[in-house]
């Protein structure tokens, strides 16, 4: 998914997270995040993110309050 008219702040709380982001030139990173890291993910940007496992992960996002969530 993707946000319209927002950027999107990652914090990693607790444990570990993969995030996947698709930038407007097409080009796919994946990042792991570590406990403590935070990633911050451009407006109009797709992306993931999902815990690899195998204990529990928690994360805190920020983003603008109302911004929409974009699916295709």
């Amino acid at each position: 998914h993707w946000h319209d008219g927002t950027s999107q702040a990652l914090f990693v709380a607790e444990g570990r997270f993969l995030v996947k982001t698709r930038h407007a030139d097409g080009h796919i990173s994946e990042h792991y995040l570590e406990q403590g890291q935070c990633a911050l993910v451009g407006d109009k940007e797709w992306e993931s993110f999902v815990n690899p496992g195998p204990g529990r992960a928690v994360i805190f996002q920020v983003l603008r309050p109302g911004a929409p969530v974009m699916r295709e």
